[in-house]
């Protein structure tokens, strides 16, 4: 697991690139932690073409980023998380699968 400022990670989500190119999902767990610096790289690109993020386009404007959506169309299966909230502590935003 991971552990971000001391603070260890609710779970993690690992995917890898097929020869092809595809992703497939090596490992998802139900909530996991996102960096800004993800968070970051999801929304202003480049990003892999199996990868959606999709976020409020004032997002930076003191909307935050709650309610967004990461859905990976990974090659054995699909994996949406919803992003919930910042966790100033370990500084970064929890996601998990929706429902």
């Amino acid at each position: 697991m991971a552990i971000r400022n001391g603070i260890k990670a609710p779970g993690q989500l690992t995917a890898a690139a097929n020869a092809a190119g595809r992703l497939e999902i090596v490992h998802a767990d139900p909530q996991v932690w996102l960096s800004g610096e993800l968070i970051v790289e999801l929304i202003e690109g480049p990003r892999h073409p199996d990868v959606q993020f999709d976020a409020p386009l004032d997002w930076a404007n003191g909307r935050g980023l709650a309610g967004s959506v990461l859905t990976i169309d990974a090659l054995d299966r699909r994996v949406v998380y919803v992003v919930r909230a910042y966790l100033p502590g370990p500084g970064c935003w929890l996601a998990e699968w929706p429902g």
